[in-house]
């Protein structure tokens, strides 16, 4: 490779996610692209669990452990140390079931000049309501695309370029940091990606329905 610059990091902000992170890595390993040479950045928030310890048992994939904190903040971290073209922003208790999902996002930014590409969300093992609120987000973000982009934190795989022209995550804010970014892009940068990511109904469960 030279001094080619890479085509794909991945950055993943956790905190005691030892149920999840795992389950994550495997899905990054089936990927049906060139995962193994792809550069990993976990910025871990002080995890008081067992994940560091489930992050440390993968071996087949290139990870390196850095600073947390908030997930703008983690996010951040992790994109100062990547070198590539596109970074990939992933929460750790999403699954990649669809294998071709990060070669059709990075033919996407491609092939549209895009800077910025999401994927819809489903929820494994949810129920009705889940599915109906995961749902409405799918729909809200496919209209989003036409007025004001909106991609999920959960999985967004940003033009590293754009990503620092837009000045990264805003670190003061704690919530819906992902929205606050994605909204000062223009709806041509913008993309949904093919196919879905899975997560948990994790969040719901813990604040309430209402509350999220």
């Amino acid at each position: 490779m030279g001094n080619k610059e890479p085509e794909l990091s991945i950055v993943i902000p956790c905190k005691n996610e030892e149920k999840y992170i795992g389950k994550l890595l495997s899905s990054l390993e089936k990927q049906s692209c060139s995962i193994k040479n792809v550069k990993m950045f976990i910025a871990d928030a002080n995890s008081k669990d067992n994940t560091l310890i489930e992050i440390r048992k993968n071996k087949k994939l290139d990870i390196q452990i850095v600073k947390g904190g908030m997930p703008s903040v983690g996010r951040n971290n992790g994109a100062r140390l990547c070198k590539s073209k596109y970074i990939l922003f992933i929460d750790a208790d999403i699954e990649l079931e669809d294998k071709n999902i990060l070669k059709n996002s990075i033919e996407l930014m491609k092939k549209n000049e895009l800077c910025c590409v999401t994927a819809n969300i489903k929820c494994k093992n949810g129920n009705f309501l889940d599915y109906i609120l995961f749902f409405s987000n799918n729909i809200i973000k496919r209209c989003s695309k036409y007025i004001l982009p909106y991609a999920n934190g959960a999985y967004m795989m940003f033009e590293s370029r754009k990503f620092w022209e837009l000045k990264g995550f805003d670190e003061k804010i704690n919530y819906a940091e992902d929205y606050f970014l994605t909204k000062k892009l223009k709806s041509k940068e913008f993309g949904i990606v093919h196919g879905f990511v899975y997560t948990t109904n994790r969040r719901f469960k813990k604040m309430g329905y209402g509350k999220t």
